[in-house]
């Protein structure tokens, strides 16, 4: 949110944050409501709907997470046959797709709050939660939880991205883009 902000402030940009639902978020998006985002350009219905910067701006880590002695999988297929939390809303990157086929034989029991599946975990209602660094690492500085260990199972690119039902698309991510190359030169952004 901080790197968003001051790409739009150098871009003089006006703008209102606001904070959505995964699943709300992607289809307002889709649909013109919400003209800027940063996210993951790979989700099926911003297709043909969005134009993105050219480069990544960002990365988020998604991680799998367990209690104690138990062995973290460090690829997507060693998930299979697994009891996993999940994020409700979330599209893991596109793995929900795998993470929902019967075929993977995978039991997902979804959180509606990082508290609540780190505390799902705690109370061993599943083996596993899959879910982003940065949100855990946030949520854990409230809630703790002993023996907690992770793998990280992919890196996942963040764009800028803008509805091409925004008035003037192209100009409004031409702008953010340079200004993004503006404060990284500066350091003021990493």
């Amino acid at each position: 949110m901080d790197m968003i902000t001051k790409i739009l402030k150098r871009a003089s940009i006006d703008y209102v944050v606001r904070g959505y639902p995964p699943k709300r978020l992607y289809k307002n998006v889709a649909d013109g409501k919400t003209d800027i985002w940063v996210g993951n350009k790979e989700v099926p219905v911003y297709e043909g709907k969005i134009i993105h910067s050219d480069f990544p701006i960002f990365q988020v880590e998604l991680r799998v997470y367990t209690i104690d002695d138990k062995e973290l999988p460090s690829v997507k297929e060693e998930l299979r046959a697994k009891n996993i939390i999940t994020m409700r809303g979330y599209s893991y990157g596109g793995m929900i797709k795998f993470l929902e086929d019967p075929e993977n034989k995978i039991s997902t029991d979804p959180a509606n709050s990082h508290k609540s599946a780190l505390l799902k975990l705690k109370g061993g209602r599943a083996d596993y939660l899959l879910d982003y660094k940065y949100p855990v690492s946030k949520e854990l500085e409230k809630t703790k939880v002993k023996n907690l260990k992770y793998n990280t199972l992919f890196k996942i690119p963040l764009y800028i991205m803008v509805s091409k039902k925004t008035p003037k698309a192209e100009k409004i991510l031409h702008r953010m883009e340079k200004a993004y190359h503006q404060l990284k030169k500066e350091g003021k952004i990493e």
